[in-house]
């Protein structure tokens, strides 16, 4: 259930972000990275916090550095759009 939240939640705000894949462009670019970031320290913690810690614990880990990772590479700016469009 905890991926499923996640993975839920991150599409929703992927959709309003404002980039070429988002729908609405309600959200920065900027703000879509700080979200990545916040959903991927708490399914990092989730097993912990959640209390199956005794269960299962790697992948979420696992996910949850990679999701770090990503956002640590990300381009911050498209240079490709002109000026008025870039975050």
């Amino acid at each position: 259930m905890v991926f499923w939240a996640f993975g839920f939640g991150a599409i929703l705000y992927s959709l309003l972000t404002n980039y070429r894949l988002g729908l609405l462009k309600l959200i920065p670019f900027r703000i879509h990275l700080v979200l990545d970031v916040v959903a991927a320290l708490a399914l990092l913690a989730s097993p912990w916090l959640l209390g199956f810690s005794e269960e299962v614990w790697v992948p979420h880990v696992v996910l949850g550095v990679l999701a770090i990772g990503v956002v640590l590479l990300s381009r911050r700016t498209d240079d490709t759009l002109p000026a008025p469009l870039r975050d």
